[in-house]
């Protein structure tokens, strides 16, 4: 099965090697990528953060992971990730009890709700390989990134410019 709306990718929503202190900030961080391409509404970025209160996004993977998202406030269905320099707390998806130090965040937007489980499997099935997330976590160039990201999900992206979509 495929989602009826690709995600938007581009290299300016690709940060690598990001220095950030907790979740809240990672999640501005992506938001504001988003926002300034047109992406999202002002009002996602706090959505996504409440959402995460309730319904927490860290996986244990080969390398820890979050895929914080919602529909909220989301006015075109986007792909955005940031590797982190150092390790941050998510809570565990399973888990909220537990925290998840993550190094890598994969966080979007989908307009269509019927296509955000597509979405979850297919990103959960592209990072159960540990060379991947190592890839992703070392790489410092936001192309290269996006040109695996392109390789290993390639019918649910759509790559963009980085011309503001408004």
């Amino acid at each position: 099965m495929t989602i009826s709306r690709k995600l938007f990718t581009n290299e300016e929503l690709i940060l690598t090697n990001l220095s950030v202190k907790n979740k809240s900030e990672i999640i501005s961080s992506l938001g504001k990528k988003a926002l300034a391409l047109g992406c999202i509404k002002e009002e996602f970025i706090s959505n996504v953060l409440n959402r995460e209160e309730d319904y927490p996004t860290g996986l244990e993977m080969a390398l820890p992971i979050a895929i914080p998202h919602i529909k909220e406030g989301c006015k075109k269905s986007f792909l955005s990730m940031a590797s982190l320099k150092n390790p941050i707390a998510f809570k565990a998806m399973e888990d909220s009890d537990k925290d998840i130090m993550v190094e890598l965040v994969f966080m979007f937007g989908i307009t269509d709700p019927a296509d955000q489980l597509e979405v979850l499997k297919k990103l959960v099935e592209v990072f159960q390989d540990k060379d991947t997330l190592e890839y992703f976590k070392k790489t410092l160039s936001s192309e290269k990134v996006l040109e695996k990201l392109l390789m290993l999900m390639g019918e649910y992206l759509d790559v963009g410019s980085k011309e503001v979509l408004l």
